[in-house]
């Protein structure tokens, strides 16, 4: 399972829809989903068939005729995305859908109840893909993403993916760390990789910190230089008296 900055990448996308709407359909098959709170947890209508099958059955099961869909590999997305979305929606169109540098994003997007029909007479065609599907809509708005949001829609589907995402850190500097670097904290973004990873983005900084010796905790506890970074709270910690 993977996360992002120490949450899980379902908990991060549930947390920012949740900014925005309480009623979430978590369209899974995997059993492990069923102790996520506040979703309704549904399976494919048409297993194994894609994200096309997840789209019909999440549309078959709304309540409502206008329907968000994210998928679960962007776990940076924020509200100004949505909010971005919905902004250029209107009764006119079957779907928004979200673009990035002229690529179209199927799985981020708003979609009504009218593509219930097409998904389905392709599932049952067997003809898989969303862009395929996108292309049979007959009202669609390609909405290109500020070049500022754009990162929030990054796909994240290995582990070398991971490796380069960029993490928000609050980074706390002690004793003579302190005095190295002028500061006792400060935020800073760093690529997602290990302890050995953000060591060298400080010394960038902070080349003087090179000669300097010190360990690292991460959320309170002591790191290894393989350790991943998972985010929030970093320490730099000088050899103290006695240990």
């Amino acid at each position: 399972t993977l996360s992002y900055n120490g949450t899980l990448f379902i908990d991060h996308i549930i947390n920012t829809v949740s900014q925005i709407t309480n009623t979430i359909l978590l369209i899974s098959d995997h059993t492990e989903h069923q102790s996520i709170h506040n979703v309704s947890l549904i399976k494919d209508i048409y297993p194994n068939k894609g994200p096309l099958s997840g789209v019909y059955t999440g549309l078959s099961h709304s309540k409502t005729n206008i329907n968000l869909i994210i998928s679960c590999d962007i776990p940076m997305i924020k509200d100004d995305v949505i909010q971005f979305l919905i902004t250029n929606f209107n009764k006119n169109y079957q779907a928004v859908i979200a673009t990035v540098n002229d690529r179209k994003m199927p799985l981020v997007g708003i979609y009504t109840k009218d593509c219930i029909s097409i998904s389905k007479e392709l599932i049952e065609k067997n003809d898989l893909k969303m862009m395929n599907f996108i292309d049979r809509l007959h009202s669609v708005n390609y909405i290109e993403i500020p070049d500022q949001m754009k990162e929030q829609l990054s796909n994240i589907n290995t582990p070398q993916d991971i490796a380069l995402l960029s993490v928000h850190l609050k980074v706390y500097y002690f004793g003579q760390i302190a005095e190295i670097t002028g500061c006792q904290e400060e935020s800073i973004v760093a690529t997602k990789g290990s302890i050995v990873d953000l060591k060298n983005h400080i010394f960038k900084k902070y080349p003087t910190l090179k000669t300097a010796s010190f360990r690292i905790a991460q959320n309170q506890q002591i790191t290894n230089d393989t350790d991943i970074v998972t985010g929030e709270e970093i320490a730099l910690l000088p050899p103290f008296a006695g240990g």
